[in-house]
């Protein structure tokens, strides 16, 4: 695929007898589309590792078979048919009837630029551009939700001893019911000169963020990329099994034929940048216009605006003096204001609202930011019914 190479590897590690992780990375319907899967069977329970497989088959066969629709909802309705299966097959076999596992799965089309993403569990999608790397999905586990709302850190979260307790899973009675709303799902821009990298936690509990940036910004393939991270987690103890998918997109941007696109201007300063999850393609990079010099004001003509400029200031300055002896003057505290148009109503003008006289920099945004943190955690509160990989 021109502009895409990618790589996808799984290792046993250095402790667990069998490998639980299971991915798929290939192309789907045609050059234009890449699917990237990562499983992982939820261990302690037999036949995590059947559900794995079950899971990564069932998307790519429904894939296959429906290859027209919206690509997001297409990959959607993938995961879910993929926890009907495992729920088959769990009430089929009693030897299977706790098995379940945790994914990730990417759907990119090429040529609009797009990432797809349905996620559940502690799997994990990250993003590497700008020189920076950026974790696109969320980790729906206890530790997860702790660290996700900056109550703990990442080195914390990476030795906490509920880091594997999740929440949501594939193979779920829970997901059957509330079917999509069960799963995280978002589209977002396929950021030219990027990096996607999918993993199982075997890597993401045992190589911290700024190693895995580091590896990430390498200019060597795909594939070594995967085994260098694969041989770091197995260096830090390889206490699980672990899965790595790598997909450069070495894509150079459209040029645009209407502006003169000035990249000198583009800040080298990475906290500068975009969080570019869920902004519209046509807004990753700022164009700057250039004005062709028969549109530019002509110098000559500006002491004429001056003029008549300097007269109409004067003209209101006499008016003022008129009219300043019959004006009623606005109580203490309060201002003459016209109030913004309330969403969906009139905008109401020249009412007196109280205002309560304040310092500069007295005034704070505490309650905002706090209603906003509370919101967050509400919305990615972890189910009560956690069950441990």
């Amino acid at each position: 695929m021109k502009g895409i190479s990618f790589f996808g590897n799984t290792d046993m590690g250095c402790v667990r007898k069998n490998n639980e992780d299971t991915f798929v990375v290939q192309n789907i319907w045609d050059e234009g589309h890449l699917l990237a899967v990562v499983v992982d069977g939820v261990g302690g329970y037999e036949g995590g590792e059947v559900a794995a497989a079950i899971a990564r088959d069932t998307i790519v066969e429904y894939l296959g078979k429906y290859p027209n629709g919206e690509r997001l909802e297409l990959l959607k309705q993938a995961v879910i048919s993929a926890n009907d299966k495992v729920l088959e097959g769990k009430s089929k076999s009693e030897e299977l009837s706790g098995m379940s596992c945790v994914l990730t799965a990417v759907l990119v089309e090429v040529a609009d630029l797009r990432v797809n993403m349905v996620h559940v569990g502690d799997t994990r999608l990250y993003q590497y551009a700008y020189g920076k790397l950026r974790k696109l999905s969320h980790d729906q586990s206890v530790v997860g939700y702790l660290e996700d709302n900056g109550l703990i850190s990442e080195e914390e979260a990476m030795l906490h001893p509920q880091r594997n307790v999740i929440s949501h899973y594939v193979g779920s009675e829970e997901f059957k019911e509330e079917g999509g709303e069960y799963v995280e799902t978002s589209s977002f821009p396929l950021v030219p000169t990027s990096t996607l990298m999918l993993c199982s936690d075997g890597l993401s509990d045992l190589v911290p963020s700024d190693r895995i940036s580091s590896v990430l910004s390498m200019t060597v393939s795909p594939e070594e990329k995967v085994n260098i991270l694969i041989e770091d987690a197995k260096s830090a103890g390889g206490k699980d099994n672990v899965t790595v998918i790598v997909v450069d997109a070495a894509i150079a941007p459209i040029d645009d034929p209407v502006t003169d696109v000035k990249d000198e201007d583009a800040s080298e300063d990475v906290e500068d940048q975009p969080d570019v999850a869920g902004t519209p393609v046509e807004n990753l990079k700022a164009h700057s216009i250039t004005v062709p010099d028969d549109k530019k004001p002509a110098f000559p003509y500006l002491w004429v605006v001056g003029a008549f400029l300097i007269g109409m200031l004067a003209g209101f300055a006499l008016s003022y003096l008129f009219v300043a002896g019959d004006e009623v003057p606005a109580g203490e505290g309060q201002k003459s204001a016209v109030l913004p148009k309330a969403e969906g109503g009139d905008k109401v003008e020249d009412a007196t609202v109280p205002v309560e006289p304040v310092a500069n920099d007295s005034i704070r945004n505490d309650s905002i930011a706090s209603d906003s943190i509370s919101l967050q955690i509400v919305n990615n509160e972890p189910d009560p019914s956690a069950k441990k990989k």
